[in-house]
């Protein structure tokens, strides 16, 4: 048998600042690795990819209010991806299998969040947008450098309002929900020919639009909800790869709850 071990310290820096108008300015810095198993073309024990993270935002929460308003920017870098030898590679000597691969790709992920969280005496708002610009920006593979990471949407929007009639009926509550999803690629380039002519189209899943609905009651330490997700059963692709397979997301969906605070 063979067996393979990583480790690695990953560090986590985070600041905040509370200014007397209640916005918090903050900045976040954080590291990952995600272990690999196997060897490069060069017989050598893969190494764990690594990311990190630089996150810049703000947060604000008005006077006299349960409200909180967050808006955020972020820039992530992967690094340690697989990719193919490339020609340079090819005749070295070194290599052992010249259908391996060497940890020189790298992705790129660029974003900016807004989140709302709203909350009255009888009514509370969540709503969330994301723009996600995601790309490989280092790879050997034919037709995949500058291609948009696969299954990764380039927008994401939800939101959900949740009501509570506490005047004329305590405990009852209900719910409901909107969630977009943005398109997403196969995780493949254009590639052209010498003479210009297309050798690979990325294929592009659609954007699509869901809608959640709850109802529920709460007494004493008890709560009772019922939830639907995808109310209409909307028949959707989430992604599809560029080795061919596409994959459906969740059909109509209910689920009972029932919780009871200690």
């Amino acid at each position: 048998s063979v067996s393979q071990k990583d480790t690695e310290t990953t560090g986590r820096l985070g600041v905040m600042y509370l200014a007397e108008n209640r916005m918090s300015p903050y900045f976040s810095y954080s590291e990952s690795f995600d272990p690999l198993s196997g060897k490069d073309a060069f017989g050598a024990a893969l190494k764990p990819k690594k990311g990190e993270q630089l996150e810049l935002g703000v947060k604000y929460q008005p006077f006299g209010t349960e409200h909180l308003l967050t808006a955020s920017i972020y820039d992530i870098k992967e690094t340690n991806r697989t990719t193919p030898l490339s020609a340079a590679d090819i005749g070295n000597p070194n290599v052992i299998d010249p259908t391996g691969s060497i940890q020189t790709g790298e992705a790129a992920i660029q974003g900016l969040e807004l989140e709302a969280q709203l909350e009255w005496k009888e009514v509370d708002v969540y709503a969330s947008y994301s723009y996600i610009d995601a790309e490989i920006n280092k790879s050997n593979q034919i037709g995949e450098q500058g291609a948009k990471l696969s299954a990764t949407p380039d927008q994401l929007f939800t939101t959900w309002v949740t009501y509570r009639p506490d005047q004329f009926w305590s405990g009852f509550k209900i719910g409901a929900g909107v969630r977009y999803v943005g398109e997403t690629s196969d995780g493949s380039a254009l590639v052209l020919g010498p003479d210009g002519s297309v050798i690979n189209t990325p294929v592009l899943t659609d954007d699509y639009t869901l809608f959640d609905m709850m109802v529920g009651y709460e007494w004493g330490q008890y709560d009772l909800s019922l939830n639907v997700d995808n109310i209409s059963d909307k028949t959707v692709v989430t992604t599809c790869l560029a080795r061919g397979d596409c994959f459906y997301g969740q059909r109509r969906t209910v689920t009972a709850n029932l919780r009871y605070r200690f």
